[in-house]
């Protein structure tokens, strides 16, 4: 009788038999579902982050755009403002000023008509604005670079006034109002 040994693991019901691991696989299960947690919270994370980079990128066109259309505002005010009446001498120099960037970018302002646009790198930087010079303007030209200073030169032609936007320094003569 000594010859026989019960095994313990066959008198125990199924469901409680421990199954042999191999060695060193103990505590895998843990770590796998840690790691597969981690995972989806980066992401989740990774898209919170895109989502709000997208809405910074539009509030920021969105401010970009209003700016250029305060900016254009002003510059055709100035522009209106340099024009003289004929009865006084009719020759005017008048700096503009205009920021350098708008959204990080330079832009030029150039004469369409009798309008002025602001053409931006950026397509969704716009702005036109329609000039209210004096009938007795027969020529509006020109452009502005915005890396450079910007000028209005008003001058007597034989038909009336030319208004003429310049970039760079002061032109000599002409009162710099």
């Amino acid at each position: 009788m000594a010859d026989w040994v019960p095994v313990i693991s066959e008198s125990l019901p199924r469901s409680r038999r421990r199954s042999p691991e191999p060695e060193g696989e103990r505590g895998v299960a843990p770590t796998v579902g840690k790691l597969l947690e981690l995972g989806l919270a980066l992401i989740v994370v990774a898209g919170l982050v895109t989502a709000a980079t997208g809405f910074t990128e539009s509030y920021r066109t969105r401010a970009a755009d209003a700016t250029a259309q305060r900016q254009l505002a002003g510059a055709a005010e100035r522009i209106e403002s340099a024009v003289p009446p004929l009865t006084r001498e009719t020759e005017a120099t008048m700096r503009v000023p205009l920021p350098a960037t708008i959204r990080d970018s330079h832009y030029r302002v150039v004469v369409d008509g009798r309008t002025l646009d602001l053409r931006h790198p950026h397509s969704g930087v716009d702005a036109r604005v329609r000039l209210s010079v004096s009938v007795h303007v027969e020529t509006v030209s020109g452009e502005w670079q915005s890396s450079q200073p910007a000028v209005v030169v008003v001058h007597r032609t034989a038909d009336g006034l030319a208004v003429e936007l310049r970039s760079g320094r002061r032109v000599s003569g002409g009162d710099d109002r």
